[in-house]
């Protein structure tokens, strides 16, 4: 085979699309979270009695502590934050998903504060989805770093083609 034959049938694995398809790092879990965030808010706000357990603590708390406008806002910009997040780890953006991790945390100590400090026992479902949530994206950052730390991996892990 000629040189211009063998580059012709090499393949090209660093499109952020073939990442998202081999596990997104953890993506779909921001997604996931920024999603049920907002219907978490449509819920508080259109009387329901229920919670989804995924979503954002912050943004649930929010829609019952302030007027609509002010509870929509705070969930929207949330949920874009989440979502943008979720945006750039799915291109294996180390620092997207620390980031995404800290805000996380951040967002199950509402949580804990809820139940600690206010009460709200039935909190405690929502903080072990978060430790859920967590571990997954715990699981997105050991699988980024592992496939950066090895030389002989192309862009997402991806073994590179070998020059004879």
């Amino acid at each position: 085979m000629s040189d211009a034959s063998t580059s012709e049938e090499q393949t090209t694995y660093d499109t952020p699309a073939q990442a998202q398809t081999r596990g997104g790092y953890g993506s779909g879990w921001l997604y996931l979270v920024a999603a049920l965030s907002i219907l978490n808010t449509a819920i508080v706000f259109f009387g329901g009695e229920f919670s989804l357990i995924f979503g954002l603590t912050s943004a649930l708390v929010a829609a019952y502590i302030f007027d609509a406008a002010l509870a929509i806002g705070i969930t929207v910009v949330l949920a874009a934050l989440f979502g943008g997040l979720g945006f750039a780890v799915a291109r294996a953006n180390q620092f997207a998903l620390i980031a995404a991790l800290v805000l996380y945390l951040a967002d199950a100590a509402v949580g804990a504060w809820a139940v600690l400090i206010v009460g709200d026992s039935s909190m405690l479902l929502d903080l072990g989805a978060h430790l859920f949530v967590l571990w997954g994206l715990i699981q997105g950052l050991r699988q980024m770093r592992a496939e950066s730390a090895d030389p002989a991996a192309g862009a997402f892990g991806v073994p590179a083609e070998q020059d004879a």
